[in-house]
């Protein structure tokens, strides 16, 4: 074998091994995402399998209770209105969500939005704080 040949040879190896690398870092890649979706797919199934051993009475109180959660939370902003002439609403986002944690961040958004709309609290501004009360319609007094 000549010099001439020795070099192909040697460009070859590096070549195939430069490939190999490439193949490695892909195969990783495909791992990690792989054992990521087992990873969000597994509570999903854990969830049906404890359905499967669940008290069907409790259930059907469970499936009630994620259709009505929208009222109950917003009964439940109104009871907090109730007690208090006026509350920041920050501060009643708090509460109702990192405290409590009835629901999301947006969704509280949301119920407030409706209670707006449904004319069962009223806001009000000062500088940059937003305040919300009970509407005057329905004010317990």
């Amino acid at each position: 074998m000549n010099d001439f040949e020795k070099e192909i040879l040697l460009k070859e190896i590096e070549e195939l091994k430069k490939s190999n690398e490439r193949l490695e870092k892909a195969f990783l890649a495909m791992s990690k995402m792989l054992e990521l979706q087992l990873e969000l797919s597994l509570p999903k199934n854990l969830e049906k399998e404890e359905n499967k051993n669940k008290d069907p009475l409790k259930l059907e109180f469970e499936r009630k209770l994620k259709k009505n959660k929208n009222k109950i939370v917003k009964n439940k902003i109104l009871e907090v209105l109730e007690n208090k002439d006026f509350q920041e609403l920050s501060d009643l986002k708090f509460l109702i969500v990192d405290q409590l944690q009835y629901t999301t961040k947006p969704s509280f958004y949301r119920y407030i939005k409706e209670l707006e709309l449904e004319k069962k609290i009223e806001k009000n501004y000062l500088g940059n704080k937003t305040f919300i009360k009970l509407h005057k319609s329905i004010v317990k007094h």
